[in-house]
């Protein structure tokens, strides 16, 4: 039984690793070869995979795991420190609306893209609207988690 629930829950965080790896990629991407008119497909697929993230994390199927495995007396510090982590990112991310996520991830990639264009020219005037949104939805994240 307790094999069988060690698995499940490997195999949960396996994915939600694979979709933070994905994600990552896309925001290098970004950062690094990203061709001029592809911020809108950017953007949608980061809007995605921050949803998706959260939706896995924040899943009651991974709860109920961390939960039965957390029952269990565990001596191998690993198992103890990897159900720490995912409880901790949970009772975060579980305080945050799905549409808060999403709105983040887009204001994040707008905002990468103005500040590309701030260094370019040297103005920072074209960042600060983007600056704005994104100090705004950190603290509308932050009155979430504190919640």
């Amino acid at each position: 039984m307790m094999e069988e629930l060690k698995k499940e829950f490997l195999d949960k965080i396996a994915m939600i690793k694979d979709v933070e790896g994905i994600a990552s990629l896309c925001n290098w991407d970004q950062h690094t070869y990203m061709p001029e008119n592809a911020l809108e497909t950017k953007i949608r697929q980061m809007t995605f995979l921050q949803s998706y993230y959260h939706e896995l994390i924040s899943s009651k199927e991974l709860g109920n795991l961390v939960d039965k495995l957390s029952d269990y007396q565990m001596d191998n510090p690993r198992w103890q420190a990897l159900l720490r982590v995912v409880k901790r990112e949970r009772k975060r991310l579980t305080k945050l609306p799905k549409s808060l996520i999403e709105k983040m991830a887009k204001t994040e990639a707008e905002g990468l893209e103005s500040w590309k264009r701030t260094v370019a020219q040297n103005d920072y005037n074209i960042f600060k609207p983007s600056l704005g949104k994104l100090v705004e939805l950190k603290r509308e994240e932050a009155k979430c988690v504190s919640e």
